[in-house]
């Protein structure tokens, strides 16, 4: 921000009023603290009714007879560490307009949220306003409950924005503990990078689910839209039981494929690190972020506990494993929520645990398979086969083998498109098996 602003001894004159108890809400860094609102108006009498509208609020109020006033005082607040949190200014006041001013604040990056209340209202004035991130907006004459839904508004929003911000901030000060094992995934990745290209030509072999590991049963079914994609899927054995892992990168390109290599380097080192879903995803969120050019990136984490006998599952915005119980019989979704990665943004992750046994069965799959879809002869609408009718078909087919099951049910999804897809599919079964083979 600029110097303090010089002006006339004129206008030099300040008046501050801390009339009213605080009002609590929340800082930043989680402190208790009153809103502090700057009124920039070239009338005393102006300034009295609107603290007088917004006593309900008991802010601590600040006022500016003219624009340069209000500039200084905001620049001022700013360097000792207590901004405003809201400016409440006219438009036609001496040495610097109300537009002038906030075209100043705007031009220095001051995001201060500003209340404009003026008697000219010319849409030319208006639009300059809005241009320049002007929050709200009121007319004179105006009605006080007006002023106020305005000035809630105003503060709700920047409240809301204050949490996100914190909790940016918690999930950053996560990542920094955790910058020891990072770079374990960030020196690995280096060595992968320099193969890229000969990982990208062999992409296929990344769906292909390694057979050597003890007691393990699977079915695979997968079929990229294009030569190159985006779904991958993988298996680590741990020493409790197994990891398994599967991604839909957005996209049917070389890129797409890029990250699925990537993805599948991350998930081969968390052998060694051992880490839970949430903590995996965290992890490769940040790779994500950082090499993903903002692709989306949805995902499903599920770790075996053979000796426990429990199945946690934890997704990135993936579509819902379906799985289906043994004894007794019984076949469900398993709900489990998250946001997706390769953002970076907050992310929010609902881990289930389930209690499993052997021959229970878990159906992975991603969403280009539930979003195939036909055309209805009679109606000409659009139909999808969906999560729904998809667990319907795994349901009445859950008596058979799994390699039969898995046949069963991708053969009848593609027959219900007329064998034409949209998207990368992919579909897995996973069977559990007894505790002494791990």
């Amino acid at each position: 921000m600029p110097d303090i602003v010089a002006e006339p001894d004129a206008y030099a004159k300040t008046m501050v009023f801390h009339e009213y108890p605080a009002i609590t809400h929340s800082s930043d860094h989680g402190t208790i603290m009153q809103p502090r609102i700057l009124i920039a108006d070239d009338s005393f009498e102006t300034q009295q009714l609107i603290m007088r509208s917004l006593v309900t609020f008991n802010a601590e109020f600040d006022n500016a007879m003219n624009g340069f006033e209000a500039l200084n005082k905001i620049i001022a607040a700013q360097k000792n560490g207590s901004p405003y949190d809201l400016l409440i200014t006219d438009i036609n006041m001496p040495l610097l307009r109300g537009d002038e001013l906030i075209s100043k604040l705007r031009s220095d990056e001051n995001k201060i949220p500003v209340l404009v209340i003026t008697a000219e209202g010319d849409k030319s004035l208006l639009m300059t306003l809005l241009k320049n991130g002007v929050t709200e907006y009121l007319d004179k004459p105006y009605h006080p409950a007006d002023l106020r839904n305005s000035v809630s508004n105003i503060l709700s929003q920047a409240q809301h924005r204050d949490e996100i911000a914190r909790r940016a901030e918690e999930q950053q000060r996560q990542l920094h503990l955790m910058s020891h094992e990072l770079s374990q995934y960030e020196e690995h990745f280096a060595k992968i990078r320099q193969q890229v290209q000969f990982a990208i030509a062999t992409y296929r072999s990344l769906t292909l689910i390694k057979n050597d590991i003890p007691g393990l049963t699977y079915s695979l079914k997968t079929r990229p839209f294009h030569d190159l994609g985006g779904d991958f899927c993988a298996i680590n054995q741990t020493p409790s039981g197994y990891d398994f892992f599967m991604a839909d990168v957005a996209g049917h390109d070389i890129g797409a494929s890029y990250l699925a290599v990537m993805m599948k380097a991350y998930f081969e080192e968390n052998r060694n690190l051992l880490k839970c879903g949430e903590d995996f995803f965290l992890a490769l969120n940040r790779a994500l972020v950082e090499n993903g050019a903002g692709r989306m990136v949805c995902a499903v984490y599920i770790s075996i506990d053979l000796f426990h006998l429990t199945a946690t599952i934890s997704s990135a915005a993936h579509p819902t494993p379906v799985f289906v119980k043994a004894h007794p019989a019984h076949t469900a979704s398993v709900e489990s929520s998250g946001t997706p990665l390769g953002f970076n943004a907050p992310l929010e992750f609902d881990s289930k645990v389930l209690q499993i046994e052997n021959g229970d069965r878990f159906f992975i799959f991603t969403d280009g398979l539930t979003a195939l879809k036909k055309i209805d002869g009679a109606t000409g609408r659009t139909q999808l086969l969906g999560e729904q009718q998809l667990c319907s078909l795994i349901d009445s087919n859950k008596d058979a083998p799994l390699d039969t099951l898995t046949d069963t049910v991708w053969n009848e999804a593609l027959a219900f498109s007329r064998q034409k897809i949209n998207d990368d599919i992919m579909l897995v079964g996973l069977e559990i098996p007894g505790g002494n083979n791990v």
